[in-house]
């Protein structure tokens, strides 16, 4: 790709020269250029690389294309650089691109197509959700059930860990979640994470996210001080017998140490029986 000027003249017998013609200036040839790897691959955007050997730095055209299918049936978006390297943004995550190439001499003559191969935009965790539990709300309930999105356009599959740790840095070598939904046991009282990072179809990870809290509280309230009280208002304790037919009032403290208690998520209810809980009336 550099250009050449030439100029004529005819030489008589004697050695007599005419004037010079120009015959004008082409540009030989670019080099095709050769394949290097992706770079700057995100969710949306990534970058296909390349070398051109011979070819004059800044001063050769290449025009870049980028397709969904492998033979470049149909083109997705293009790109002329004199760059060696074409950035292609506004792209679907997770999800498989083919870039090709080809070098444009001074005067518009190409070069046949480079191949720079294929890569997969990365995924996200986004879509993980838990069905049965909100974070921040204890449950009596240990199972814990997550359902996320799967394939071209979110992910192949993610990894996960299952914990009682606020954060996790992954490895690769975590557990995979492949399909429908995944079920986690709280195996013990308290928070747990769900760490989850979403892997694309070159098995590259994206960013990971942890789920929590997910709260745990599988001990019944304590009751305890139960009482009641008499027609003068004088307080009976549990084993004392109360004259009274109707209208009694009863108190009793009732703690859970783990969770508390509170009005605000849910209500309390109260039941009483008259033979020894063999059945028992709501209040």
């Amino acid at each position: 790709n550099t250009v050449y000027y030439v100029q004529v003249k005819a030489i008589n017998n004697d050695s007599v020269g005419t004037t010079f013609t120009s015959l004008g200036s082409t540009s030989t040839l670019a080099n095709a250029p050769v394949a290097a790897a992706f770079s700057n691959v995100t969710t949306t955007a990534l970058q296909g690389n390349m070398t051109a050997p011979g070819n004059p730095i800044n001063l050769t055209l290449y025009r870049a294309e980028i397709s969904l299918a492998s033979n470049f049936s149909s083109i997705a978006a293009s790109s002329q650089t004199y760059n060696l390297n074409a950035v292609f943004s506004g792209l679907s995550l997770n999800t498989t691109h083919y870039v090709q190439v080809r070098a444009i001499n001074n005067d518009n003559e190409v070069t046949a197509f480079t191949n720079l191969g294929s890569t997969s935009t990365l995924p996200t965790a986004q879509s993980v959700t838990a069905t049965n539990a909100s974070t921040g709300v204890y449950t009596n309930n240990n199972q814990f059930i997550f359902t996320g999105s799967f394939g071209t356009g979110s992910a192949a599959f993610y990894l996960y860990v299952w914990d009682q740790n606020p954060t996790y840095t992954f490895t690769g070598s975590e557990a995979q979640w492949s399909s429908a939904s995944l079920t986690r046991t709280a195996s013990a009282e308290g928070s747990w994470t769900l760490h989850v990072v979403a892997v694309n179809w070159n098995g590259r990870m994206g960013a990971s996210r942890d789920l929590a809290p997910f709260l745990f509280d599988g001990t019944l309230p304590v009751a305890s001080a139960f009482r009641t009280f008499n027609s003068t208002g004088g307080a009976l304790a549990e084993t004392q017998f109360n004259a009274l037919i109707s209208g009694v009032t009863a108190q009793m403290t009732v703690l859970d140490a783990l969770s508390g208690l509170s009005f605000s998520a849910g209500e309390f209810r109260a039941e009483y029986s008259n033979n020894a809980g063999g059945t028992c009336h709501r209040v």
